[in-house]
């Protein structure tokens, strides 16, 4: 029994990928939650810039930054086709970055991209 019931869950974890990126970052600097339908988010434990600078660079190496504004900790961009906003903020000793993920001109939630890079992010 105990030989299915591992099949299972190992099936489960690649059937979901949202599931095994959040079980990877959970391994790493943070672990990646969702806030409603289209936001993913992971908290860093370090300064407000170096997160800032990370989520720049996961976004340019996974498409383009469109706006850009280190002093507000705000940055937009474009993959995959979707529209992405990352917001970057302090959370006690934190720093927490938003990305959120929208595709088909902001019209349909983009939650799996959000992940993927709130979780490439938390790496």
């Amino acid at each position: 029994m105990k030989p299915l019931m591992v099949g299972l869950s190992l099936a489960l974890v690649v059937l979901t990928p949202g599931c095994l990126l959040l079980a990877g970052a959970a391994a790493g600097a943070g672990a990646v939650l969702v806030s409603g339908e289209d936001t993913a988010y992971v908290d860093l434990k370090t300064d407000r810039d170096t997160a800032y600078r990370k989520a720049t660079a996961v976004v340019e190496v996974a498409g383009r930054v469109t706006s850009s504004s280190p002093d507000l900790g705000t940055l937009a961009g474009e993959v995959e086709k979707s529209d992405v906003e990352v917001d970057v903020f302090l959370v006690g000793d934190a720093a927490r970055v938003s990305v959120k993920a929208r595709k088909l001109g902001k019209t349909v939630p983009d939650l799996e991209l959000a992940q993927r890079l709130a979780a490439e992010i938390g790496r």
